[in-house]
């Protein structure tokens, strides 16, 4: 979706390079890791933990120990990974694309 909208807004209906394509990967991968954050911080208290975090309503006591901002607590090295992963994924399909010829 934020790939997506980043590319309507560079493109032009144009030919857009790698750099452009590999740039809107990098930030819809940085939206996507932050808005993420929080679902995958749970899910993994639940894998970790299940007789404390068993239940979603066991959210709160997390909220509790670790605060609002504990959600976001690794942001910074599961950004790097997965922008970086985004990245090449949509710079590689779009060159792909590309080659097939097929408008995306």
């Amino acid at each position: 979706m934020f790939y997506t909208q980043l590319k309507a807004l560079s493109s032009n209906n144009v030919d857009t390079s790698s750099l452009i394509n590999f740039t809107n990967g990098i930030i819809a991968g940085t939206f996507t890791s932050f808005i993420t954050q929080p679902a995958d911080v749970i899910k993994t208290n639940m894998q970790l933990y299940p007789l404390k975090y068993g239940r979603l309503k066991t959210v709160i006591p997390y909220i509790y120990s670790c605060g609002l901002f504990g959600f976001w607590r690794g942001i910074i090295p599961r950004s790097l990974r997965r922008t970086l992963m985004s990245a090449l994924s949509w710079t590689v399909y779009e060159e792909v694309m590309k080659v097939c010829d097929v408008k995306t």
